[in-house]
């Protein structure tokens, strides 16, 4: 039960990043195009940038998801079905 709550909180979260990476890869992009911001800001983000960004959210995923995965891991399955 542990584990698989943990899983499901890290695929959670780094999918998420990288949905996050990719709208910020896009709108950086959207940015630099338009009139009034050109030249100011620079349109790449790194891969080092993402690889941070996504196993930081692999971490706070797997840390914000082991006290729920430890309290259901203690609970009778039968108990864990009555509470929702």
């Amino acid at each position: 039960i542990m584990c698989m709550i943990l899983l499901e909180a890290l695929i959670l979260c780094v999918l998420g990043a990288l949905l996050g990476a990719g709208l910020a890869r896009f709108l950086t992009f959207g940015m630099t195009q338009t009139p009034g911001v050109e030249g100011f800001i620079q349109g790449d983000i790194s891969f080092r940038i993402v690889a941070q960004g996504v196993l930081l959210a692999a971490v706070v995923g797997v840390i914000g998801g082991w006290y729920p995965a430890w309290r259901a891991s203690r609970l009778a399955p039968t108990e864990a079905l009555r509470h929702e």
